[in-house]
């Protein structure tokens, strides 16, 4: 994922994290309160106080439609920028994120939508990765 956040005039390429929880760490309930739902191309994005954002595919079973969390995403470079604020949905594909700390400074997260044959992509690649790395390790 291709995300990025401004400070001071600069930009800074973030990583997703790779913890791979859903909940946020500590004890306090508001970071777990959506900000926003937002619907990103084919998919819906709730972002989350605690700077997180639940991505939630939709499917058609039996006449119904069901909602799968397909991904949470997480930078952690911005824990220290505070909770997160608000969020909007630009130019169809773009969430930007606005933090702000308990000094009143904000920042800007820019995250860039997938839909959900993105992720699938996304996952299926990662996980061919995870298969050739296996094979090589055995080889050695």
């Amino acid at each position: 994922l291709s995300t990025d956040f401004e400070d001071s005039d600069k930009f800074h390429e973030l990583k997703p994290s790779v913890d791979h929880d859903a909940v946020p760490a500590g004890d306090n309930m508001k970071h777990l309160q959506a900000v926003k739902i937002l619907p990103v191309k084919d998919l819906i994005w709730i972002p989350r106080r605690g700077g997180d954002i639940i991505v939630i595919g939709l499917e058609k079973e039996s006449g119904t439609q069901r909602g799968r969390v397909i991904a949470v995403l997480k930078a952690g470079e911005l824990a220290p920028y505070g909770a997160l604020v608000d969020a909007a949905l630009i130019a169809k594909d773009t969430v930007v994120c606005c933090f702000e700390n308990e000094n009143t400074e904000w920042c800007l997260a820019v995250w860039r939508g997938w839909s959900a044959r993105d992720f699938d992509v996304f996952y299926q690649a990662y996980e061919e990765l995870g298969r050739l790395e296996t094979c090589m390790r055995k080889r050695r």
